[in-house]
């Protein structure tokens, strides 16, 4: 018996060693997306996010064009109801400028956000200060030069998914409802397709409204979905 005691001492020390080298692993690999998705928005991606970026041209010109597609998208091939449209285009246009709006949404593709908010003629696209940020999954959409300036200036803050709450785009929403903008959300996280229950939502959302209070945003949430007629 005291043999057994005796040789379960190195075992259990060698585990202990095991889970603080991963733990070192994880760690650094988290410092090192924090220091990628960081670069995003500190480095040469941070001048398209703002609105005097070329003097707002480039916003300006995609917004108009992916809008102009989405509508005729969702009204033309598809059909799109809209339910309390007039409570949304209140809170977008007629809110107090230093009031922050947060909406949020059930995910079904990957183009969901423009078609969803350029189906609804008069959601900010026609006018890019009133246009919604949204958060977008770095590993998906910032995966090269072009690709990443065209969802800057889009007004899409990069996220990193294994980064957790505490991260440079997490700080960059912040920032944006900080400064009355509007905030779009996928609580989600992922594309789901299946009817049913929502899953669990991501506590993303959670913490930018705990970041944010007193000043609590209002929240409108949208079910997204089409049909072809």
């Amino acid at each position: 018996m005291s043999n057994g005691v005796r040789a379960s001492k190195p075992l259990v020390s060698a585990a202990s060693a095991a889970a603080r080298a991963a733990a070192a692993r994880t760690a650094t690999a988290a410092a090192d997306g924090r220091r990628g998705a960081s670069s995003l928005i500190s480095g040469v991606f941070a001048p398209p996010a703002e609105a005097s970026h070329l003097f707002g041209i480039p916003r300006r010109v995609a917004i108009a064009t992916i809008s102009s597609l989405s509508w005729f998208y969702m009204n033309v091939l598809n059909r799109m109801e809209v339910t309390n449209r007039q409570t949304l285009l209140d809170l977008v246009h007629s809110r107090p400028a230093d009031t922050p709006l947060i909406t949020v949404s059930n995910h079904m593709a990957t183009i969901d956000d423009p078609l969803l908010w350029g189906g609804v003629p008069g959601c900010g696209y026609g006018t890019p200060s009133l246009c919604r940020w949204t958060l977008t999954a770095s590993e998906i959409c910032f995966r090269g030069v072009l690709d990443s300036y065209i969802f800057r200036i889009g007004k899409s803050i990069p996220i990193s998914r294994n980064l957790g709450v505490f991260q440079q785009g997490m700080d960059e929403a912040l920032l944006r409802l900080h400064q009355g903008d509007w905030l779009h959300i996928f609580p989600e996280a992922r594309i789901i397709q299946e009817h049913g229950p929502l899953p669990r939502l991501k506590w993303g959302l959670a913490s930018l409204l705990d970041r944010l209070c007193p000043s609590l945003p209002p929240a409108h949430p949208a079910v997204c979905g089409a049909q072809r007629p």
